[in-house]
């Protein structure tokens, strides 16, 4: 049954939770994927079964929450250079230290699904924006703990794993050291 026909009639409550529904077919899923709610196209593209069709949808609109989402929760795991082009053409105001983090390194709780984002866009972020926030007094965002987690991430390779170990924080040092260390055991 396809509830793409009652997707224009119903109202934010109800298209959030279609939007979360993992059992949608492909022509609901692309009428919540254009329609003009934001909150309900956030909520679909964290939708573990999203099609194809509508990713694309999603990917045409000019939301970047929304590009992020898919980006987090896996949905773009099979297109990294869009995952790539998304972070150059992210405005910098809407990178916030843990909202790049959980994006781009951790991935969603709910789908379990680790982005598979590409090694230069993992370069790109810790050298032009983790490492330089380094030196900041401000220690609210915690660049250790954000840039430990980019160590965890499966697609690190030794060189980038080299320039985090020569960072001015001696806990990120030794963090980057030990993985530098298991990246070269594996070979």
């Amino acid at each position: 049954m396809s509830y793409a026909e009652f997707v224009p009639l119903m109202n934010n409550k109800e298209l959030n939770g279609l939007a979360q529904n993992r059992f949608l077919d492909e022509e609901t899923q692309c009428a919540i994927a254009s329609h003009k709610y934001l909150l309900c196209r956030q909520y679909l593209a964290e939708n573990a079964r999203l099609k194809p069709a509508a990713r694309d949808i999603l990917l045409a609109g000019k939301a970047v929450s929304v590009k992020w989402n898919l980006i987090r929760s896996g949905n773009l795991n099979e297109l990294p250079d869009v995952i790539h082009s998304v972070w150059l053409e992210t405005n910098h105001r809407f990178r916030q230290p843990w909202r790049v983090g959980y994006t781009f390194f951790t991935g969603s709780f709910s789908t379990l699904r680790t982005p598979n984002t590409p090694i230069e866009t993992l370069k790109d972020i810790y050298l032009t924006y983790y490492r330089p926030r380094e030196t900041i007094e401000d220690r609210s965002w915690r660049p250790e703990y954000w840039s430990i987690r980019l160590l965890d991430h499966p697609n690190l390779d030794e060189e980038l794993a080299l320039v985090i170990s020569t960072s001015h924080m001696a806990t990120l040092q030794k963090k980057a050291f030990e993985k530098l260390v298991a990246l070269r055991k594996r070979k």
